[in-house]
């Protein structure tokens, strides 16, 4: 169990260790560039010049750390907690900031993976593998992004080549759990087009979900990723198609016995194609269409119960550039949304299987002398439920070279689902969305080229949460106020990289005074890759204090990941992944097992 004061101390270690290293950071250039993030504001920016707080995590932290799945990937830094039901694939959940799981949107190359049905995506089916960067964006962002853009956004841009040479990839692996896998890939470039594949297959075996069986229950995945870029004239066209299938295996409750002790097995599909295209409308300006069709269903292969979400969206945005210093951006948005439910054997009701969604958006980034401002307005109409109007501003002043100020102010808001409203078991058609403000202080403060600190500060009040009351109806009967402190350093140096993140936090029910399930007031994320060709060494921590569940109380934990990348040559390398080092036992749901110690060896070839 970690207290407070070894949560602390670990704190301080780090950042006094990163100082230690001063010197001899300041005697090596670290050759790296800044991340470039887009999901911010909709418009490319150095990730450091953002007025938002933002995480890129770049292809070399996703090769290095070799999760199975995003949702482990996420887990493991700053803001986002982490609950599941068991092992990989089982049903998960993400709280960015304190927020519930259905606030924060999860976007695949641009296009929104949030299900019709529960309003969030399925996160342990998307394999890092076939990533290309991961961007998120913390506090609400509605004003760009619409319905569950209340704690945050996170934007996972699939791999693609930019290199005009031609390379093929193989890997496989084989790990603890009778984990197997196996992969490959292809990019190519033939004049002004890029064509690219990627393939993987991940099988299994798991370990018991719940702590009451002895039962594995395993998981299937196969995930499938190509895209066709080409220019014609000034225009830039792509089409691109994303696919996860597979099956999970878990417990269903037994209701002689009370327990979970049913062994079951479902189906899912997640899809998205999209077409994109982007050309400049006059020398200061330029438009960009995106074309999607998503797909997110649930099939009970022991039931008829299944879930299915179908959007078609049409995304439409311009960038003018008023001059050096102002970038207007104007959008549309159009989304026709259909629902297919049974569940718990009862159909959803018609009425609720059809929705139209329409937004207008507005943006103005603006720059002047040492000031910084970034405004946004959108607003969205929704045929089941209504009308929202959210906005962000964002301000930032430059103190100096090394020292900048942060203020922000935003709303978002969740619109009830069809099964909120008109599901079998207390859906409720007059339920109204849920709406948050957000209010945001802080600062960076870049030490020299290898040695950077963080610091904000934030406030999440949430009115009209939806949960049952005394006759197990929905209402808009909650609220909820998150306030925190976020701490940050960062290390680059030649061979050196490190990040340190601690959060403290109080994310409380105002209808109950109780502080909400499974999230922790105090939690650390930390980072360590050193680099000496042709080996490359990284370790991830994850310290969280006692969180809160239906029936218990969860204990503290801290758990260690080791990662090692050994490249021979240009063609061959090899990787060893080390999950929970310690063998830690802990729980972040109550009554579901987590991960013991895990390992894993991957071998690549690529020409």
């Amino acid at each position: 169990m970690i207290k407070k004061n070894q949560l602390n101390a670990i704190v301080i270690a780090g950042i006094a260790w990163g100082i230690f290293h001063h010197s001899s950071a300041s005697a090596q250039p670290t050759g790296e560039t800044e991340p470039v993030i887009v999901t911010a504001t909709r418009t490319a920016q150095i990730a450091d010049q953002t007025l938002t707080p933002t995480i890129v995590i770049t292809q070399q932290d996703i090769q290095l750390s070799q999760s199975r799945d995003v949702a482990e990937l996420l887990r493991f830094h700053a803001g986002i907690e982490l609950s599941r039901n068991g092992g990989p694939g089982q049903q998960t959940s993400l709280f960015v900031r304190g927020t519930e799981s259905d606030h924060v949107i999860i976007m695949i190359d641009g296009v929104k993976m949030n299900a019709s049905t529960v309003a969030v995506a399925a996160v342990q089916n998307m394999d890092p593998d076939l990533i290309e960067r991961i961007e998120i964006v913390k506090g609400a962002r509605s004003s760009l992004y619409g319905s569950e853009g209340i704690g945050g956004v996170i934007n996972i841009i699939t791999r693609k080549s930019t290199k005009p040479d031609t390379t093929a990839q193989l890997f496989a692996g084989v790990g603890s759990d009778n984990t197997n896998q196996v992969g490959y890939a292809f990019h190519t470039q033939v004049k002004n087009t890029r064509i690219g594949i990627d393939a993987k297959h991940l099988d299994t075996d798991g370990f018991p979900t719940v702590t009451t069986s002895s039962v594995d229950r395993g998981f299937k995945n196969n995930t499938l990723n190509t895209y066709v870029d080409t220019k014609a004239g000034t225009t830039d066209i792509g089409l691109s198609f994303w696919t996860a299938q597979g099956s999970t295996e878990y417990m269903e409750y037994n209701a002689i016995t009370n327990l979970n002790d049913i062994p079951v097995d479902q189906n899912f599909n997640n899809s998205i194609g999209a077409l994109s295209v982007k050309s400049p409308i006059s020398t200061y300006g330029t438009a960009r269409l995106k074309l999607s069709h998503m797909i997110d269903e649930i099939t009970q292969n022991q039931s008829s119960d299944h879930a299915k979400t179908t959007r078609q969206a049409v995304d439409l945005q311009t960038d003018l550039s008023i001059n050096n210093n102002n970038l207007f951006t104007a959008g549309l948005y159009y989304a026709d949304e259909e629902v297919d439910a049974i569940i718990f054997g009862t159909p959803l009701s018609d009425t609720g299987k059809y929705n139209i969604v329409k937004a207008v958006f507005l943006q103005d980034d603006f720059t002047f002398a040492a000031n910084h401002l970034v405004a946004a307005l959108r607003y969205t109409d929704d045929k089941n439920f209504g009308n929202e109007t959210t906005y962000n501003v964002d301000y930032g002043y430059t103190v100096s070279p090394q020292l900048q100020l942060l203020a922000g102010v935003g709303t978002g808001f969740r619109a009830p689902t069809p099964v909120d409203r008109f599901g079998a078991f207390g859906g409720n058609p007059e339920l109204k969305a849920e709406t948050s403000q957000n209010i945001e202080l802080g600062s960076r403060y870049r030490l020299d080229d290898h040695h950077s600190f963080s610091l904000n500060v934030f406030q999440n009040d949430i009115d009209n949460l939806i949960n049952y009351n005394a006759a197990f109806m929905l209402e808009n009967i909650d609220e909820t106020r998150i306030r925190g402190i976020e701490l940050g350093y960062r290390l680059r140096q030649q061979n050196w990289t490190s990040r340190i993140d601690v959060i403290f936090q109080d994310p409380r029910d105002r209808t109950t005074g109780n502080i909400l399930l499974r999230r922790a007031k105090r939690s650390l994320t930390a980072a360590i890759q050193y680099k000496i060709n042709p080996h490359t060494i990284g370790a991830d921590v994850l310290a969280t204090s006692e969180r809160q569940d239906f029936d218990a109380t969860l204990a503290s934990y801290a758990i260690v990941n080791l990662n090692y990348l050994y490249r021979l040559n240009k063609s061959w390398q090899f990787k060893t992944h080390i999950e929970n080092l310690l063998n830690k036992q802990y729980q972040i749901a109550s009554g579901y097992n987590t991960q013991g110690f895990f390992i894993m060896f991957n071998v690549e070839y690529k020409h």
